[in-house]
């Protein structure tokens, strides 16, 4: 029995050793293997992800750049039914609704806060007040006030406005309206974590008819908010012209069908309204981006030449030497550079090794990252946008 148990195999001590060492280095083969491919998977779905979002916000962006400045005009079955809706009126005869829109028009030469302009781009402002192109703002962002104002040295980034008519032929009672008039507005704020994020801010004009006439504004509700507005301030002229577009044929009369005509005191009859977020398409302000390094947009006109003063500054209301280009804008290219959440690279970009974003507007929107700390990825879309109702006439 002695004899049989001296011939049993086994393993002896550097064996298992070897054995262990061998396995060891086999699992961190395997390891290493799996965190290089995680790693690479991660790097294209964080840049799938960037791709993605670009793309829906792009093509949101799209759609109400070719809005900008569309006006409605009502066909003569929509004006025989609203008469037919309004027969409390008139003796039985309804409400003649006129082909255009007889909403107001201010084209916030006075007090910019309440342009009714089809296109207006503010180079380097944060949130949607006015402020001048070398500040950004820190406004909150449920109020329309400018509020308080910084030198944050960051190009980032620009403000788009964006306004449209439209119409629904179902609200005829009274106190509501017939014609539609949207301003959206696209700008960036602060994210807290260092960055910017961008959000979008739908408002309508509220002119509501007062009983049988639709030139005179109704009373807003109590405690409505009006947006920081003043209803009873006195802003510009009713202007015809501006209106329904440059180059309006003259021999319109007015508003069509409304029995108001350019030279008619009727005009002051048509009192000013309410920029509101109160309808069921508005927002007070929604992000729609989060992680975003830039937002750039440049008009340029029919001859695709840049429309911009000696300074640089993109025609707005504030701008008085080149405000009177606002009907000229016939298109805008668009660049949205976004940035990842996590670290994306390897190494940062340092001096000797920086990266560079370049941008649309010349050297100084390019924006070089070279601290030595910041690993992040930043994918940028350009995009080409013709506006398809400024300066046109019918």
């Amino acid at each position: 029995m002695k004899h049989r148990i001296n011939y049993i195999a086994g393993l002896t001590l550097i064996e298992i050793m070897i054995g262990i060492v061998i396995t060891t280095i086999m699992m961190a083969a395997v390891y290493t293997s799996y965190s290089v491919v995680n790693q690479s998977y991660s790097q294209v779905s964080d840049k799938a992800k960037i791709s993605r979002a670009s793309r829906d916000i792009v093509t949101m962006l799209m759609r109400d750049v070719r809005m900008a400045g569309f006006k409605y005009y009502a066909g003569s079955h929509e004006i025989a039914q609203y008469a037919s809706r309004t027969q409390e009126c008139y003796n039985g005869s309804g409400i003649a609704l006129p082909k255009n829109s007889y909403l107001y028009f201010d084209n916030g030469f006075d007090n910019p806060l309440e342009s009714h302009n089809a296109l207006v781009i503010r180079k380097n402002t944060l949130g949607f007040g006015i402020v001048s192109d070398t500040t950004t703002s820190l406004s909150t962002n449920n109020t329309n006030v400018t509020g308080s104002t910084v030198d944050t040295g960051s190009n980032c980034c620009d403000q788009i406005q964006i306004v449209y008519e439209d119409f629904n032929q179902n609200d005829f009672r009274d106190g509501e309206q017939p014609y539609k008039k949207y301003r959206i507005t696209y700008y960036a704020l602060p994210n807290g974590s260092g960055g910017f994020a961008a959000y979008k801010r739908v408002e309508h004009y509220s002119q509501p008819r007062n009983g049988c006439d639709l030139f005179e504004q109704a009373t807003p509700p109590p405690e409505q908010n009006d947006g920081g507005n003043d209803p009873l301030g006195a802003g510009n002229l009713f202007n015809l012209e501006n209106q329904f577009g440059l180059g309006r044929d003259p021999n319109a009369g007015g508003i069509v069908g409304s029995g108001v005509g350019d030279d008619s005191t009727d005009v002051n009859s048509i009192t000013r309204g309410l920029w509101l977020t109160n309808c069921n398409e508005c927002t007070p302000g929604v992000m729609v981006r989060n992680y975003i390094d830039d937002m750039e947009f440049i008009p340029f006109d029919k001859d695709g030449k840049v429309i911009q003063d000696s300074s640089g500054r993109f025609p707005a209301p504030e701008h008085v030497g080149i405000r009177d280009r606002l009907q000229d804008i016939r298109g805008v290219d668009i660049r949205l550079t976004w940035v990842s959440k996590e670290d994306f690279y390897r190494d940062a970009a340092t001096t000797d090794k920086p990266r560079t974003i370049l941008g649309l507007g010349g050297t100084d929107r390019n924006s070089l990252i070279a601290d030595g700390k910041d690993k992040k990825l930043r994918d940028s879309v350009i995009v080409t946008v013709h506006t398809r109702n400024i300066g046109e006439t019918f």
